[in-house]
Formats: C-alpha cells, sequence, structure tokens
C-alpha cells in the first residue's frame, strides 16, 4: 500500500520500524508530500474507522458524502485507486473510499 502511495504521489515514504516510533518520513515537492500523507491518513482511517487529529482538522472544512451503487464502486476506485485518486488529485480533494462489504459512501472534503 505504502508503495502504491509513493508511485501515485510521486514521493518517497520511509516506513518505521516495527517496535519503533510509528512515523513516516515522507520526502518530494510539498504539495506531493502533502498528498502522500493525506493518502496515509485517509488509509489509517479506513482500517481503524477514526479519524486522526490531522484529520478532524481537514474535516473542519465542508464534507460531504456520496452513495455510489455498490455494483459502481469499481468504477469509481478505479484499477489500484487510479480513477479516485485522479478525481482527488484534479479537485483539491480528500477521498476516503468505502471499505469492502460496507456501505458504498464515499467522504469528501
Amino acid at each position: 500500500v505504502i508503495k502504491d502511495i509513493a508511485r501515485q504521489t510521486r514521493t518517497e515514504i520511509e516506513c518505521p520500524v516495527k517496535g519503533g516510533k510509528p512515523e513516516f518520513v515522507i520526502s518530494g515537492t510539498s504539495m506531493c508530500v502533502e498528498a502522500a500523507a493525506a493518502c496515509i491518513e485517509a488509509k489509517v482511517f479506513q482500517a481503524s474507522g477514526k479519524m486522526t487529529w490531522q484529520m478532524e482538522s481537514w474535516f473542519a472544512h465542508e464534507t460531504i458524502e456520496i452513495y455510489v451503487p455498490p455494483d459502481r464502486v469499481g468504477f469509481v476506485v478505479g484499477n489500484m485507486g487510479q480513477v479516485i485518486s485522479s478525481i482527488a488529485a484534479q479537485t483539491s480533494t480528500i477521498i476516503i473510499s468505502p471499505k469492502k462489504g460496507h456501505e458504498p459512501v464515499f467522504v469528501v472534503s
């Protein structure tokens, strides 16, 4: 997942060492680093269902939920998340995709 985020955001990401401090080191242009950090935060949210303090500040802006018919979620996400990543980049938004098996609602901020 982290390799995919690094590739999609054109950054280099160093992962935390098991048992060490849970911090990622992200290198690249400031815009790309912000995008990578947002992707990692979104994955944390997807995995835990809890927002981090940084995500709460992002969601202090306007946030909407978009329902997508279950049979269309794959088209919106695209192969390896390429479509949804492109939409987020083009619209300067953070988009959290639904987990498989959960309600097909995308959160856009």
